[in-house]
C-alpha cells in the first residue's frame, strides 16, 4: 500500500486568492516529486467554469501547470478509477465526500497525494482530525 500525502490550506469561503495559493502549492508539490497529472475534484464538475478556482487556474500558477506539461483534468469523484493520477486536488468537497474520496485514493496505487482546498474552516478541521494532513500557510 502507498503511503498518501495529504496537503491542505485553511480556507473560509469563496477566495480567489487562496485558491491560487493551493494551487501554486500544487504545483510546487508535483514539481518536487516528478508528477504530471493532476485531477480536480468539485462538487458539481458542470459548474466548474466561471469557479473560483477555475478563475485561479487562469493566473499564474494554473498557466504555469498547464505550460509544464501536468495534466489537468476536472470531473467528480466517481469517475476516479477509471483514470490514473498522481495527486487530486479537492476543492470544496463536503467531509463526507472527502472522506469517500480517501479511501479511494488509498486503495489506488497510482494515487500519491490528495491536496484539499475546503469551503470552510470546519470542514477543513473535521478532514485535518481524521487523517492529519500537512496543513500548508
Amino acid at each position: 500500500m502507498i503511503n498518501l500525502q495529504r496537503y491542505m490550506v485553511v480556507n473560509q469561503g469563496a477566495d480567489t486568492s487562496i485558491a491560487n495559493k493551493a494551487i501554486g502549492y500544487t504545483y510546487n508539490i508535483c514539481q518536487q516529486n516528478n508528477w504530471n497529472n493532476v485531477h480536480i475534484i468539485c462538487p458539481i464538475a458542470k459548474h466548474f467554469n466561471g469557479s473560483i478556482v477555475s478563475t485561479a487556474l487562469n493566473l499564474k500558477y494554473g498557466k504555469i501547470l498547464q505550460i509544464k506539461g501536468i495534466t489537468i483534468s476536472v470531473g467528480i469523484q466517481k469517475n476516479l478509477s477509471r483514470h490514473k493520477y498522481n495527486m487530486l486536488f479537492c476543492a470544496y468537497i463536503r467531509p463526507d465526500d472527502m472522506n469517500k474520496i480517501d479511501r479511494t485514493a488509498i486503495s489506488d496505487p497510482t494515487i500519491a497525494a490528495i491536496f484539499f482546498l475546503p469551503h470552510s474552516i470546519g470542514e477543513g478541521q473535521v478532514w485535518a482530525t481524521a487523517y492529519n494532513p500537512q496543513i500548508l500557510p
